[in-house]
């Protein structure tokens, strides 16, 4: 009987680290991403707001599954992180600045419309 319960533990542990730092995303975002939370599933288009600022931050990994793409109007100050998959970073009328970051297996990487890429 005292085993069971070690074993149940052991399986509710194991199961629990499973779903976190693992963050489904959609919609408007502002705030920072960081590492614990990730990785960042977008399962919608996302958009960084006028007037709204998205920080990513070191090691954080982003998968634009599902051709999903991550639009600026706002300020998006990614660095040392990774986005993969969808369509990749579409600059509206916002800012990106990358800072040693990864974009790839994207059908578009980096496009800039009235934005700016620092």
């Amino acid at each position: 009987m005292h085993h069971n319960r070690h074993f149940l533990l052991l399986i509710f542990i194991f199961f629990t680290s499973l779903t976190q730092g693992q963050t489904m995303v959609s919609g408007n975002v502002s705030g920072e991403w960081d590492f614990r939370n990730s990785p960042y599933h977008l399962t919608g288009d996302v958009l960084v707001p006028t007037g709204d600022t998205l920080i990513v931050s070191s090691g954080v990994v982003i998968r634009a599954l599902g051709g999903y793409e991550l639009r600026v109007a706002g300020l998006l100050n990614m660095s040392d992180a990774r986005l993969t998959q969808g369509d990749g970073i579409f600059v509206e009328s916002g800012t990106a600045i990358l800072s040693n970051s990864r974009i790839d297996s994207t059908t578009n990487g980096i496009k800039a419309f009235g934005g700016h890429l620092q």
